[in-house]
This record gives structure tokens, sequence and C-alpha cells, in this order.
């Protein structure tokens, strides 16, 4: 998360600092919370900001959660009316993202924190459970008059004021005088891209290619899989990987595909391109640890090609390895950590 330059003046705003002039059908972000009972005064979607977030994952809602704490609970004043705006489409930890199943660390080291702190748990947070926490804190906000935009955006731009211009997917901007970035720790990558599209963190990171002759058959498929992928089809249909060879390709992020693939049964092969899965140190894993252990390797460079039996064919270069043929691969499409939401 990166927070320019301070929020303290969040403190005491009230609902009759905002700004409030008419608007057409086109405004940016007509946001549910601009509904609130008593409070449908439109606003100008020109406006500037004080502060805007990006990412509506567990960053942001950590953050809003402070934020929401300072304010006054039983005024009928909406302190962050045409002052906050929240933009994003869908937190990385729910469901229908990463699928169910659980995070790999505790509820009273993630939770939010209300009047006190979380109550210990030995067992692992649950995912929905932890998403819907996330979701709360930003519905909060938006009940003490955020602005909330369910889109993604193309780009930040500081301007020569010192203010941020954000551009939405739709392609309507956003000024703010403060950004919050809670947009995850390291790139989203793919490898279905070519070489002449691809961003500048696929060019600069991803270490996968794929014949381009099998990329349909590889894709349509499901043979290869992102990270997410992976995990919404192991649960909609666990026994398609029982007894099967997966090779699972990225380090910390590939931990939950190294341990749901263990679960189902399935045969890990685990490559990493440099660093090892430091986030085991301290974990209650069943099937990873052992893994990163006896089945992990590292490797430069993955060639990924498909058989004439329909197996994928893996070509490793790294010291000691070679062309190996498996049944499943699942890449790191994204770095995932608890600071931050959302994947592709």
């Amino acid at each position: 998360m990166k927070i320019a330059p301070s929020l303290n003046s969040l403190n005491s705003y009230t609902a009759r600092d905002a700004t409030s002039v008419a608007s057409d059908a086109c405004q940016v972000g007509v946001a549910e919370s601009q509904a609130v009972e008593g409070r449908k005064l439109p606003l100008d979607p020109h406006r500037l900001r004080d502060v805007t977030f990006i990412g509506v994952g567990s960053s942001t809602a950590f953050l809003l959660n402070e934020l929401n704490g300072r304010q006054d609970a039983h005024s009928d004043e909406l302190p962050f009316w045409g002052k906050v705006t929240i933009i994003g489409e869908q937190d990385a930890w729910h469901p229908s993202v990463r699928g169910a199943g659980y995070i790999n660390h505790q509820h009273e080291i993630i939770d939010q924190w209300g009047d006190r702190a979380p109550h210990f748990d030995p067992d692992y947070a649950d995912r929905a459970t932890f998403s819907a926490g996330n979701d709360a804190q930003i519905e909060r906000a938006a009940r003490l008059g955020a602005e909330r935009i369910n889109e993604n955006i193309t780009s930040v731009q500081r301007l020569d004021d010192g203010n941020y211009r954000i551009t939405l997917g739709s392609g309507n901007v956003v000024d703010s005088k403060q950004v919050v970035l809670g947009i995850g720790a390291g790139p989203h990558t793919s490898v279905w891209g070519d070489s002449d599209n691809k961003t500048r963190a696929e060019q600069s990171f991803s270490n996968i290619t794929i014949a381009l002759e099998h990329k349909a058959a590889l894709r349509n498929e499901g043979r290869v899989l992102d990270l997410d992928e992976f995990m919404r089809a192991a649960d909609a249909k666990p026994e398609r990987f029982k007894g099967k060879t997966i090779a699972v390709h990225g380090p910390n992020a590939g931990i939950d595909a190294v341990e749901r693939a263990g679960e189902l049964g399935a045969k890990v092969e685990w490559l990493v391109r440099s660093t090892r899965p430091v986030l085991l140190d301290g974990n209650q894993l069943k099937y990873a640890p052992d893994s990163a252990k006896n089945a992990l390797r590292k490797v430069d460079t993955l060639s990924i090609s498909r058989n004439d039996d329909g197996r994928i064919a893996l070509s490793c270069r790294a010291p000691g390895t070679d062309e190996a043929t498996r049944e499943t691969l699942i890449y790191q499409a994204r770095r995932s950590s608890l600071t931050q939401p959302r994947t592709l």
C-alpha cells in the first residue's frame, strides 16, 4: 500500500463541506453511498476528491477500518461525502476469485479489529469470512458518504499541480489530492499474450513461453491455469486432479496451489525461478512443506508444449533439468499477500 501525503485531515469532515452541483446521467461513479437517506445531493463528477482508494481488498479495508473508527457513529452527518472515493471491482480473497477454502494465517493476525483485538483461533482464517470482513469496512465507509466506483483503472498520473488523475476502464477520469494504492505486492502477469502485447511486467518477470501452435488447445482444454483458475476448478471438479501430476510455477503464491493439489491427491512438482517460498516458515500446512523439501527445483526458463497424446511437455532450462511430461501446469499469475487485493 502506498499513501500520499496524509489522511489525518479526514478526521472531522462533515457533509456540509462537500461541493454539490447539478450533474447529468453520465457522471463518474454514481455510488450507492450517494443515495443515503436524506443525502441525495448530486456531486460534480469532475470535482477534486481529497483521497481516492484504488483496490477493494484487505489493505484498503484495514485503512478504512481506522478512518471509519474516527467518525461519530451517532451523527447524521456524512463525513466522507464528496471527499472520499473507492475504486475497484472485487476483493482478491472473495471465493468467486480465489475459490473457497482458507488463508494461510490465523484470524487474530489478519482479521479486522473492532473495540478489541480478534479472538485467538488456532485454525486458519476462512477465505469467505475474511473477504466479508473487508467488504464490511468498505460498505461502512459508503454509509459515511464515500463514493464507490465499481470499475478497474488503466492509469494514475501525477499532474503539474501535484494532484493525481486516475483513468478508469470506461475512459472517465477521477481527480484526487491523494491516492492510496491497495492493488497488490507485485505485478499481474499472464502467459497468453504474444510478444507484441505483453505488459512491461510480463516482459520483465515472466519466464514462461508457450509454443504458438499449442496455445489455443492448451487454453481451451484448461491444462494451463493461473492460480485463481486452478483454485476455482478444484472447487468445481476436485476429482479431475486426483492421481495426476501437476507442476506449480511460482514460490509464495504457489503455496496455495501446492497445498490444494496435495489435498486432492495429486503428485506435485514445484518450480521456482529464484526465490524459495519463504512464507512457509511457521505454517500449519500439511502438504506444501513436504513439497518444498522434496519436490522443489529452480528453473531459469520454462517452455510449454503439447504432446501428441494431449499431455503437457515442460522444457526447463536450468542445471540438471530437461524435458518432462506433466498433466497440468499452474502458473503464478500474480504475486499475492495479505497486504493487497486483486489479480488479473
